[in-house]
């Protein structure tokens, strides 16, 4: 399979970089160090990132329109981005869902009353300043790439923004103590932080700790409501720099073998491949399946690489000699670090910044009998080990009270408030996404069951008094994965995960009706409809549960219906391989029942 070797060498693996510069620049920065291989100065100069004035040796005329943050988006077509270096990337990170935020600013409108769809248009650093505009301002916009750097500094736990750079820096401890001691008022520094496709988990985390909590959530952290670290409180809780307290709880599989998120993320889903998409999950086409094979491996061939795509193999050693990559089922997008070794059978998944390589294993057979309606069921509705719910939320907005716009740093008039009420780590409710008449079943968790009080005086929080109520569930990829997936009355006799909320579900016979489930929510009703508070559906209802998405609704009543008379069975008779046959064929098998048996009416 030389082949894939001879495509690799005659492709233009490196675009074109700016001409050898003999910029002023470097008269005083020449002793600068750290740069990697394809951004040292001598090469491309400083002005190709920095801006400023190259022929200038004064100092201040040098400096002038210099750029300290090259990566800002704000900026990025003049230094990242030009035809010189990575156009197509500047152009794709435009339309990216990370710099617009576009699904956020949308549902947000639409939750406040302000726009008809969840699905309409957005951009974070486009907001109003009044309504739902001015919420997000104040409590959500600096979680987006398009929010500017304002100055050089290493990623941390509350980095926020800075375009490119908000991935593709990194800093080394000698570059992190010169930078400090030039702020502290020293010498110019002697290390240049390196920028880098080597991009790790910590990067990711600032933003991703937050909203949906991936980064926490793959790490096997619980936000809580604590206030203050509990004594005594390695290892079980962790307070954040931010001052947010976590609790643990099982990690991702994936995280404890040790990959990072760009082992499974495309460059793709991360910068976005050109089109203006509205949510996450348009954006989003990697899937549990892509590696973990049912059928015969979708391998790439030449037409599916992109001048990127190539590119990438040289930067990260991967040699095409070695290893024929896998595309995606979405997208066909190529993922340059799994696939089939040359000459064997064996599919591989190589770590981008380690090298390490793992062996990529098939769904077992429970997985892929496809009985009973378990086809529509996600990878991840067996496979989650939890996820983060947090319920009855109120938002309120107090006019003489001075608020904090996050876009620019100035303070306002009025600000919006938010209560939250329970933080809660259990298994996800499972809802329906829809696309014709195809449907997939997948994880949801709260995502919106608020009150808003657009005009709330100084007063304390209301409790019914209230201008909007939402009980909207979420689509979720709790990123939590474990290998082995749950029991089935994790499922089928679990009211979290019917969307009925939290407490007991009991068999109880009534005559002359016979055998009967009854429910007991664990919550007290909402004053607004009546339902418990972290309820998505009533009980055995046909009545739909909205959700943040149009394509997306709660479980039907018949699947209810279904899963909960499975349940009833698997009280006596357990999933084991003695009883496999008689759940293989449930509706047959239900006809030969006994008068004893717990058979459920409804």
């Amino acid at each position: 399979m030389h082949f894939w070797w001879g495509v690799l060498l005659s492709a233009v693996v490196f675009s074109g970089a700016h001409a050898f510069s003999t910029e002023t620049c470097l008269q005083c920065h020449q002793t600068m160090q750290g740069f990697s291989p394809f951004h040292q100065p001598p090469q491309i100069g400083c002005s190709s990132c920095h801006l400023g004035n190259p022929n200038e040796t004064d100092k201040l005329r040098a400096h002038d329109g210099m750029v300290r943050v090259p990566g800002n988006v704000s900026v990025m077509e003049k230094t990242c981005g030009t035809s010189a270096c990575h156009p197509t990337l500047a152009q794709h990170l435009n339309r990216n869902i990370m710099t617009t935020a576009r699904g956020i600013v949308a549902v947000n409108r639409w939750v406040f009353g302000e726009a008809t769809t969840p699905d309409g248009p957005g951009h974070m650093s486009r907001l109003d300043t009044v309504g739902a505009d001015l919420h997000l301002r104040q409590l959500c916009a600096t979680c987006h790439l398009a929010f500017p750097k304002i100055r050089p500094a290493p990623v941390t736990e509350r980095s926020r923004g800075g375009g490119c750079v908000a991935c593709h820096i990194s800093y080394s401890a000698e570059a992190k103590k010169e930078l400090q001691a030039y702020q502290a008022g020293g010498d110019l520094p002697k290390i240049h932080p390196r920028l880098t496709v080597r991009v790790e988990d910590r990067h990711c985390f600032g933003c991703h700790s937050r909203s949906g909590r991936i980064s926490t959530n793959y790490q096997g952290w619980h936000e809580t409501l604590l206030k203050e670290l509990p004594k005594q409180s390695l290892p079980r809780y962790r307070k954040l720099e931010d001052g947010r307290i976590f609790e643990k709880k099982p990690a991702d599989i994936h995280f404890e073998k040790g990959l990072q998120c760009i082992d499974c993320h495309t460059w793709q889903e991360t910068m976005g491949n050109g089109e203006t998409v509205v949510h996450e999950e348009d954006q989003q086409v990697i899937q549990c399946e892509d590696c973990h094979r049912v059928q015969s491996p979708a391998l790439a061939t030449q037409k599916d690489f992109t001048i990127i795509d190539w590119k990438l193999l040289t930067l990260r050693d991967i040699s095409l000699r070695e290893l024929q990559p896998l595309v995606t089922h979405k997208q066909r997008q190529v993922l340059i670090n799994a696939g089939k070794l040359q000459g064997s059978d064996s599919l591989i998944l190589i770590q981008k910044n380690t090298g390490k390589r793992y062996p990529l294993k098939s769904p077992p057979e429970s997985c892929t009998r496809n009985i009973g309606g378990h086809e529509h069921l996600s990878c991840q509705s067996c496979h989650t080990a939890w996820a983060p719910r947090c319920i009855a939320c109120h938002v309120g907005f107090k006019p003489d009270v001075p608020g904090k716009d996050h876009l620019t740093g100035k303070q306002t008039a009025g600000r919006w408030v938010e209560y939250r009420a329970l933080f809660e780590a259990a298994f996800p409710t499972l809802g329906m996404i829809e696309n014709g008449n195809e449907y997939r079943i997948e994880p949801f968790v709260p995502g919106m069951i608020l009150t808003i009080d657009a005009h709330q005086e100084k007063t304390e929080q209301p409790v019914v008094n209230f201008d909007r109520f939402l009980r909207l569930y979420a689509p979720v990829s709790p990123h939590t994965i474990q290998a082995r997936g749950v029991d089935c009355q994790t499922c089928h006799a679990n009211p979290v995960a019917l969307g009925y909320g939290e407490g007991t579900l009991t068999l109880v016979r009534k005559e002359p009706d016979g055998w009967q489930w009854h429910f007991e929510p664990a919550y007290s009703p909402h004053p607004a409809d009546g339902l418990p508070i972290d309820a998505w559906i009533p009980f055995l209802s046909d009545q739909p549960g909205m959700a943040t998405r149009t394509n997306a609704r709660s479980l039907p009543l018949g699947i209810q219906q279904r899963m909960l008379r499975v349940g009833a069975c698997l009280t006596c008779h357990p999933y084991q391989p003695k009883n496999r046959a008689f759940y293989d064929h449930f509706s047959q098998s239900l006809q030969r029942i006994k008068d004893v048996c717990r058979n459920p009416q409804f």
